[in-house]
């Protein structure tokens, strides 16, 4: 089974969310984010906190999403987190692959992809849902 399979099972098995703090998807609160449950590790890079899982034995390290305070956007906080993500699995040898879904209505999917590209990160040709966000991958250098 390829990777990106994997990876959309394991995102489609997953407790659907419709916000950071866990309002389920049946709730009033009902919205359109394509938030998920995952057991994650997270970790704050200067102003930016970075959610992720690492799949040892495929040596790939699942990027679920980078949040920064909308008061700290647009002054490197995200790029520092992706730095220090991107340095890390070249150490280990490992790829990185993500969906580039905005967490909130003010980021655009064009605007992370952009971003992710500037990282390193490839667009795979694969969609993640009925919007079009987009599955992207990133080998080690």
């Amino acid at each position: 089974m390829s990777s990106i399979r994997k990876y959309v099972e394991l995102i489609e098995s997953c407790e659907r969310v419709d916000s950071l703090d866990g309002t389920p998807n049946n709730s009033p609160h009902k919205g359109n984010s394509n938030n998920y449950v995952l057991e994650s590790e997270e970790i704050k890079i200067g102003d930016s906190r970075l959610s992720y899982k690492i799949d040892d034995e495929d040596k790939i390290i699942d990027l679920w999403s980078i949040r920064v305070a909308q008061a700290k956007r647009k002054k490197g906080a995200a790029n520092e987190g992706l730095r220090w993500l991107t340095n890390k699995a070249d150490e280990l040898g490992y790829e990185i692959r993500l969906i580039a879904s905005p967490l909130d209505k003010r980021t655009r999917t064009d605007t992370l992809v952009n971003l992710y590209k500037k990282h390193g990160f490839e667009l795979t040709g694969k969609t993640a849902n009925p919007v079009g966000d987009p599955f992207m991958l990133r080998k080690p250098k």
